[in-house]
């Protein structure tokens, strides 16, 4: 399936139509080894372009510093992880948040203005386990505690609590 010119964004409780980033065109597409995602950077830069009401009235714009704390952990933390460039979107309170298909999961991470907080979120697919944990930015071994999230993912991981459901 392929929206021209719509991006599909999703969260726990809604899923929501906005308009498209012309750098997140990508993320409507397969990625194969010949069409590379778009990078990181470039993501963060056009997430930079949207103004306040970028999808309603009062949908505040991506916080800037927030965007840039959140580049400066997900380049190290998908290094870290062995993955690729993530699919990045706009939240609707001004933060972001990167996706990528892992291993039979749907993997995110998401960051709000004004919060030191990174929730990483995964979803089995197809199946009915998720599992989460909360990392910090304050916390310089954040992008390797990721790495050690995604690798656990499917199995449980005696480095962290499991939070598994449907078991």
């Amino acid at each position: 399936m392929r929206l021209v010119g719509q991006v599909v964004t999703v969260s726990l409780e809604t899923m929501k139509i906005v308009r498209s980033l012309p750098a997140l065109d990508d993320a409507m597409k397969t990625t194969t080894p010949e069409k590379p995602r778009t990078p990181l950077a470039e993501q963060i830069a056009e997430l930079k372009k949207l103004g306040k009401g970028w999808h309603e009235p009062d949908t505040p714009a991506p916080d800037p510093e927030t965007l840039d704390r959140f580049a400066a952990f997900l380049g190290p933390a998908a290094a870290a992880a062995g993955l690729g460039e993530p699919f990045l979107y706009p939240s609707l309170e001004g933060g972001a948040q990167a996706e990528w298909p892992v291993k039979g999961w749907d993997l995110s991470a998401t960051v709000e203005p004004r919060s030191d907080d990174i929730l990483v979120h995964a979803s089995e697919i197809p199946g009915d386990r998720d599992d989460e944990t909360l990392l910090t930015f304050r916390d310089s071994g954040a992008p390797r505690a990721f790495a050690e999230f995604v690798a656990g993912l499917g199995r449980g991981s005696p480095t962290r609590p499991s939070t598994r459901k449907g078991r």
